[in-house]
């Protein structure tokens, strides 16, 4: 007689015109900060900074050393058989100093503590990521907003769970990204009603998660360079409001944007076929609105693009059985082209994650930014590099893993691929 196993709980208007061509949205630029005179100053304590120390540098490469050399336990980084230690982590250090370096490593001070705030043990340490990610200026001018999530199941109010999502349990992140996954920072969820919103904490949470994470970028980027940036979310953060707001400050965006949240709806026939769509241009606002049918009805608002010129994208035709070539909007685009930032950002990220692994809630978000700041550091090779030169993210950690007293590589693609065995 077969028993059942007991279910486990989970624990607890006038029509803005632009330069339509996809390279007007896809040039590098480079945006200097009008407010760096050439000194190393810092808002942030130099204690934090000072506690990098050589130790916590080769624990750095330790980790991701780990997320290249896959063992089933930690302990055979340090093994004495040959065909499982690892020489360039056990002779970095041993065991017994990573553990306790890792037990005692913390990201913030007492003085730090904020109880309105969930995630204030790791704030000073986001603050110093989004400040140096951003301390050269942006490199794209097609930006995205979304949601990341970040596997795991530590004992936190902060972990979260979304049903039908590849990562179900994990922490919440919102980033802003570059369309090529260019990281230009990240924020962590700690809840709708959390005090970190700051003075855009009465909007709801789509605006201000938006606004939180554009104001950082408003404070590096000149004034007359903002209305060359185009900016892009799903339809978890459009909102009407936003985006004229958006469009009052001379930043362009286009997203997604859910029914309810449209007053004056556009109405499309039921037996609409794939292509159909109506458009509404508020002259007030100057924002474009559009249902189109596919699959579904898909309601796009824009403040830069509309439905000129058409393009065609390929759709599947059951009458014909075929693929046919559909004409849609050039919002619909513009959208989809440069949409998705940040899961391309998860897509290069989960190329690296190390086996030696914490159940620290704090743990995951510094391997996350260990993480983001290799792939970024990829993106721009990749970008400044001829096409037979760029390297995948594996190889490039592998690549540029220090430089000695000379300042010459010492570890090349080929000799680091014996790490493997």
């Amino acid at each position: 007689m077969s028993r059942k196993r007991k279910r486990q709980s989970s624990p607890c208007h006038e029509r803005y015109e632009i330069d339509t061509s996809k390279k007007a949205y896809d040039d590098i630029i480079t945006v200097p900060n009008p407010n760096d005179s050439g000194s190393d100053a810092s808002d942030f304590d130099t204690d934090l900074e000072n506690e990098i120390s050589d130790l916590t540098y080769k624990k750095a490469r330790i980790i991701i050393l780990t997320s290249l050399n896959k063992r089933k336990s930690q302990r055979d980084y340090w093994s004495t058989d040959p065909f499982l230690s690892c020489d360039v982590i056990s002779s970095a250090m041993s065991r017994e100093k990573f553990e306790e370096i890792k037990s005692k490593l913390k990201y913030s001070k007492a003085k730090d503590q904020n109880p309105t705030d969930y995630g204030w043990h790791v704030r000073s340490l986001l603050n110093l990521f989004q400040t140096n990610i951003l301390k050269f200026g942006i490199w794209r001018s097609a930006l995205s907003i979304d949601e990341m999530m970040v596997k795991s199941y530590a004992w936190t109010v902060l972990k979260q769970f979304i049903r039908g999502k590849p990562i179900r349990f994990g922490l919440k992140f919102w980033g802003l990204s570059t369309s090529d996954g260019f990281v230009l920072g990240l924020d962590l969820y700690c809840g709708k009603n959390s005090s970190t919103g700051g003075k855009f904490s009465k909007c709801v949470l789509g605006s201000r998660v938006v606004m939180n994470l554009l104001q950082h970028c408003f404070d590096t980027i000149p004034q007359d360079k903002v209305p060359k940036f185009h900016l892009y979310f799903d339809n978890y953060f459009t909102s009407l409001d936003l985006v004229g707001h958006l469009k009052r400050l001379g930043l362009k965006c286009t997203g997604t944007i859910r029914e309810d949240r449209i007053k004056d709806k556009n109405v499309l026939s039921k037996k609409a076929q794939r292509g159909e769509y109506v458009v509404k241009h508020d002259k007030n606002s100057g924002v474009n609105y559009i249902t189109v049918m596919d699959s579904k009805p898909v309601l796009i608002v824009s403040a830069a693009a509309g439905v000129t010129p058409l393009f065609a994208a390929k759709r599947y035709n059951k009458q014909e059985r075929n693929k046919a070539e559909v004409p849609f909007p050039r919002a619909i685009s513009i959208y989809n082209s440069f949409m998705g930032g940040n899961d391309v950002n998860d897509v290069h990220c989960n190329y690296l994650l190390p086996t030696i692994r914490s159940k620290k809630w704090t743990w995951v978000v510094f391997l996350r930014l260990i993480q983001a700041s290799i792939v970024n550091a990829n993106v721009i090779f990749n970008a400044v590099s001829d096409a037979e030169k760029r390297v995948g993210t594996k190889d490039f950690a592998l690549s540029y893993q220090g430089e000695d007293s000379q300042g010459s590589e010492v570890h090349q693609v080929e000799k680091n691929k014996s790490l493997n065995p």
